[in-house]
């Protein structure tokens, strides 16, 4: 999850945002506007705060009440996430006003994968791809 949460970092520098009702596609725009809104939450949400109280705990060595301490803070890690995954259900809260769209975007999304699955069985059949 957090290398989804690093490519979304980099992304969010590269998409565009709504300012009074116009859209703002000027790349030094975005990048300030994000820099001033969600980046620290995901810069701090993106970090794999496990990697570093795991290696923290295995150089330590240190005693029962050390290890205890160290597996609280790599339970208090998976908190920094939070802010992130709250963002992303506004965003599917959001897609809800087209929810009527839904099930012919399955139908549509249904029909290219069928569509492709049998391009790829003919073509194995064939031989064309070698």
């Amino acid at each position: 999850m957090d290398v989804w949460f690093i490519i979304d970092v980099f992304l969010n520098f590269r998409t565009g945002y709504v300012d009074h009702g116009a859209t703002v596609m000027d790349k030094k725009k975005i990048a300030k506007n994000y820099l001033k809104t969600w980046f620290i939450v995901d810069f701090f949400a993106s970090i794999p705060w496990e990697i570093f109280i795991k290696s923290d705990q295995s150089t330590s060595g240190g005693s029962k009440t050390q290890n205890k301490a160290t597996r609280k803070s790599a339970k208090m890690t998976k908190y920094f996430k939070i802010p992130k995954l709250l963002r992303m259900a506004r965003l599917l809260r959001a897609f809800n006003k087209y929810a009527r769209f839904y099930a012919l975007t399955l139908v549509v999304l249904g029909m290219v994968v069928t569509l492709h699955v049998g391009a790829c069985m003919i073509a194995q059949a064939l031989e064309i791809c070698v």
